[in-house]
């Protein structure tokens, strides 16, 4: 009598159970990152704006219409709308400036981060002589070790040997 499961039968103990060979290391997301996925998928747009925004932005105003969205404003503090250019009148902490002009403002933050960032890790990577430059005339690999994050930097430094080796392999620049 030929056998109907395509093969030898299964050995061992819990062999042929359970989920298919094939199926191996296809593993799905934990459930917890699943329900998340969902709230996200489920929840408001403006959510998904202030989250977006959430360096400038304080509050979401959408104006809908029988045609549907017709604008969208964010609500920003008083010190980001007179960045935008906006009059900063009114008597509450938020403004309300275009959702644009939110996003302009948000990569005008992230730009001054970085300008900050690689000001406060100058004279720690660079080398006394190009320390002193200012951040517009560094070579664009110093402004790579700038920009390194902190991990980057010690295996960077691990592999040049001591920070003052670090300092030195460091490009001395045009002088």
């Amino acid at each position: 009598m030929a056998d109907r499961g395509g093969g030898p039968p299964p050995r061992g103990r819990g062999r042929g159970r359970g989920a298919s060979r094939g199926n191996r290391g296809a593993q799905s997301a934990p459930l917890a990152v699943q329900l998340r996925q969902l709230d996200r998928l489920q929840e408001p747009e403006e959510m998904a704006v202030l989250r977006r925004l959430s360096g400038v932005a304080l509050r979401i105003r959408s104006t809908f219409g029988p045609s549907g969205l017709l604008e969208r404003e964010v609500g920003v503090s008083r010190a980001h709308a007179l960045k935008a250019g906006y009059t900063a009148e009114g008597t509450t902490g938020v403004y309300w400036v275009s959702l644009v002009d939110a996003e302009d403002l948000l990569l005008e933050e992230k730009a001054d981060e970085q300008k900050a960032r690689r000001e406060s890790r100058r004279g720690e990577r660079l080398p006394a002589a190009r320390a002193a430059v200012a951040v517009s005339d560094l070579t664009a690999e110093e402004l790579r070790l700038l920009d390194m994050s902190q991990k980057e930097w010690g295996i960077f430094r691990a592999r040049a040997g001591t920070p003052a080796a670090a300092a030195a392999a460091a490009p001395e620049g045009p002088n």
